[in-house]
């Protein structure tokens, strides 16, 4: 390979097997790891990887995806503080703009009037 080019993702991946292979061969040598089989069982399914116009692997999983794989607790902490945090935000932001002065003067509000549409009402005859 030629300084500069960058190896295929089809390389890539099979340098990252092979990788990945010697690392797992070192972990079962190692007597504390190969006392316990459990160790390396997998009780969820591993996500899918795609490649896509020669870019390196991404997770093919969705937010939505994502979100409903968090245990159930999870999911009612993550809406409560997302909850909280949309309540809590009017409040924080208007205090917060007083304190740097980011109320509206007499005279923004004098403009504001002046390019608001108007609505007139128009009475039906009947």
């Amino acid at each position: 390979m030629q300084e500069g080019e960058h190896p295929s993702s089809r390389q890539a991946h099979r340098q990252a097997q092979r990788r990945g292979s010697e690392l797992m061969r070192g972990l079962q040598q190692r007597s504390d790891l190969s006392a316990s089989p459990q160790f390396f069982k997998r009780d969820y399914p591993s996500p899918k990887l795609t490649c896509i116009g020669g870019q390196p692997p991404r997770l093919s999983m969705s937010l939505w995806q994502a979100y409903r794989n968090l245990a159930p607790r999870t999911r009612i902490f993550l809406g409560t503080g997302l909850v909280c945090w949309g309540l809590a935000g009017p409040y924080v932001s208007d205090k917060i703009g007083d304190m740097f002065g980011f109320r509206p003067t007499e005279a923004d509000k004098e403009a504001l009037e002046r390019i608001k549409p108007k609505i007139q009402v128009i009475e039906r005859s009947t």
